[in-house]
């Protein structure tokens, strides 16, 4: 190697002298300049070496330095807190994480205590922690609590190693508070389960999934059943002869395990008394821990059963009941405002099937008015369901049955809640259109009588006038005789003895008028019709009233055929000619005519007529001549008296043939009555 000048090797050189002095110093020979050159070149090469060793160490040293920083880098930003304690506690370093979680900054907590923040409770934990850790010169670990914030405490997990020849050691402090707070919850699901396992109302057994072995049983299933809790636990489910059904052998058991969840609506299990019970079944897989196990909940429904069985038979009367009665059952949602059940009896009241008046709904089938009004009535009613004010209606309406018929129609309502809370309205609806018509023709018959009543009540009234007067005449000619008898002539004692027949005779008139029209009101009057002629009953009558008819001097004219028959019941036949020939006699003046005839029509009807030549009467007077409540009683033109009784009479007598009776009169130009009789047994005869 050729030597370069420079200040290098003229160093080397210098050292290379020295050391040659000293080496070759006293008796040692001179060295030739060949030698020289040669340890100058191994000079040379250790300096090469040394300076290549040099390089080495300047790179370990920036390694080191590398790591150095590196460690403190590390240290300072590790995501776990990392304290240096002394022996006694107090911090020697800390890193950011460590300064956070005291919540002071790190030149603060230089020097000062760990155990300050340490909690009370806690405290002797940690003490008894760093005696360990220095004393053992081993790992250590403990849990205590940090008072940062009053009220907030942390949790943390302390590990620590001693170092530093035991003087001080390295603690890496780990938050924990979340975890404790997740143990707790954890403890405290677990009381609750297990307390929700030993109250339940339910059955519960748990199984290994794998298994199939029961690990735990509740109360209430060893009650159920009557079993011990050692009859269930650390047996197989298929050796236990009532889960037969469940689980008949091991393959069952895999089949169940694989669904990972079963239920049985309705399992028969015997008991051990020897009673079967119904219970609902359900079961599923789910892990505990790592390990999976299976949770069977068995409810029992027995009771449920039994009511669903009874509800069952009663929905069969109630689907039979109302599949055969003739009210219409039927449930209209409020809420949907829809008609969603109406039972099959809809077709005898409405033409409709079941299946048309639930798509047309109910308004369809009301007339206008009566559709207005119901759904009008609806939010009205179902606010006072809603306000608890009533729930139950009753309504009369008309309905358009299919066939364009209307019918009246009664409806029962009550307002409530369904399942849903939706609001639905129950209804029952029958026909009640016999009933309406039967109510109005009792309403017209109740009119009908109270005006009836009224009537008699007048005409009672009229009577006892009527009756009051010939009484009181007959009374004070009886009381005259009786006192002038001695001082009255032969002449005197006729004209009163007359005066008094004349008043018996029209007391007797209007007693036997009053018999007659009693006997019919009260129905005692006997009606036998037949065939009766005419003339020969005419001539029997006439001779009673012919006498009256010779003292006013009135003709009695007749136009009879001869062997006319009439229809007829004889009683009442001679009451009819008797009153109203009787009445032609009272109003015909002195001198008059009275004309009676009968004629034959081809039907077999028969006509009487009796026209006299009298007062007459007003169409006024006609028009009430009938009527009870009216009187229309007047004297004759001798000052016979009159009633009226006997023209009501002889209407009544007349209808009650079929028969027609019939005035025509003006006042001063007399009356004519005529009465139309049938020919025939049951014959109603029109108007001529």
């Amino acid at each position: 190697m050729k030597n370069k000048p420079g200040p290098e090797n003229d160093l080397l050189r210098l050292c290379v002298e020295k050391y040659l002095e000293n080496k070759f110093t006293g008796n040692d020979m001179q060295q030739s300049e060949g030698d020289t050159l040669k340890l100058l070149h191994e000079l040379a090469v250790h300096q090469v070496e040394l300076e290549m060793q040099n390089e080495e160490l300047k790179e370990a040293r920036a390694a080191a330095q590398y790591v150095t920083d590196k460690y403190t880098e590390l240290y300072d930003f590790a995501p776990l807190a990392y304290f240096t304690l002394s022996r006694q506690g107090k911090i020697i370093e800390t890193n950011i994480c460590g300064a956070q979680m005291l919540g002071k900054d790190r030149s603060i907590l230089k020097a000062n205590w760990f155990g300050y923040f340490v909690s009370v409770e806690t405290k002797p934990i940690f003490n008894n922690f760093l005696t360990q850790l220095f004393d053992n010169k081993s790992k250590e670990t403990c849990e205590i609590s940090l008072c940062i914030q009053p009220g907030f405490p942390i949790d943390v997990h302390l590990t620590g190693t001693s170092s530093g020849k035991g003087e001080h050691c390295l603690v890496i402090a780990i938050d924990i508070t979340k975890q404790k707070l997740a143990e707790d919850k954890v403890h405290l699901s677990e009381t609750r389960y297990r307390r929700l396992f030993e109250s339940a109302k339910d059955g519960i057994l748990i199984l290994n999934a794998e298994t199939g072995m029961i690990n735990d049983v509740n109360p209430f299933l060893i009650d159920l059943l009557g079993y011990s809790k050692e009859a269930f636990i650390n047996k197989e489910i298929w050796d236990i002869g009532f889960f037969k059904d469940v689980a008949a052998n091991k393959n069952r058991f895999l089949e169940l395990q694989q669904m990972r969840y079963v239920r049985y609506d309705n399992l028969p299990l015997e008991t051990s008394d020897g009673r079967m019970i119904n219970v609902e079944f359900v079961s599923n897989v789910y892990f505990e821990g790592k390990k999976e196990v299976i949770q069977c909940n068995i409810r029992d429904i027995t009771t449920r059963v039994h009511i669903e069985e009874k509800l069952r038979k009663n929905e069969e009367k109630l689907r039979f009941i109302t599949a055969n009665i003739s009210d219409v059952i039927w449930i209209y949602n409020f809420t949907q405002a829809k008609l969603t059940y109406i039972s099959p009896s809809i077709v005898n009241l409405s033409g409709y099937n079941q299946t048309e008046s639930i798509t047309q709904g109910l308004t369809k089938l009301l007339p206008s008015e009566s559709a207005k009004k119901v759904m009008n009535d609806l939010p009205i009613r179902v606010c006072e369901f809603l306000n608890g004010i009533r729930e139950i209606y009753v309504d009369q309406f008309q309905i358009t049955s299919k066939n364009e018929t209307i019918k009246w129609i009664e409806s029962v309502t009550k307002y409530q809640y369904a399942i849903d809370e939706s609001i639905e309205i129950y209804g029952v609806s029958r026909d009640i259109t016999r009933r309406k018509l039967v109510e109005v023709d009792i309403q017209l018959k109740n009119e009908d009588l109270q005006r009836a009543n009224d009537e008699k009540d007048k005409f009672f009234s009229i009577i006892a006038h009527d009756l009051r007067g010939p009484f009181s005449s007959f009374l004070d000619l009886t009381e005259l005789l009786s006192e002038e008898l001695a001082s009255m002539t032969k002449e005197d004692i006729q004209v009163m003895v007359r005066l008094m027949r004349n008043s018996a005779g029209n007391l007797f008139r209007l007693l036997e008028n009053l018999l007659e029209w009693s006997r019919m009101q009260r129905g005692l009057a006997k009606f036998t019709p037949e065939f009766h002629e005419l003339m020969p009953r005419i001539s029997a009558i006439l001779v009673l009233i012919l006498d009256s008819a010779s003292k006013k001097e009135i003709k009695i004219n007749y136009n009879i055929p001869k062997d006319l028959m009439v229809f007829a019941d004889g009683n009442m036949l001679d009451v009819i000619i008797r009153n109203l020939v009787t009445n032609a006699v009272k109003f015909t003046p002195v001198g008059g005519s009275i004309s009676i005839s009968a004629k034959h029509f081809s039907d077999n009807s028969v006509l009487i007529s009796i026209k006299d030549t009298g007062i007459g009467m007003s169409k006024s007077m006609i028009d009430n001549l009938f009527r009870l409540d009216v009187n229309t009683s007047r004297r004759g033109t001798e000052g016979e008296l009159s009633t009226g009784l006997g023209l009501i009479i002889c209407k009544d007598f007349v209808e009650k043939h079929g028969g027609i009776l019939r005035i025509e009169s003006e006042e001063g130009k007399g009356a004519t009555f005529s009465v139309l009789f049938s020919g025939k047994e049951g014959h109603v005869n029109k108007k001529p």
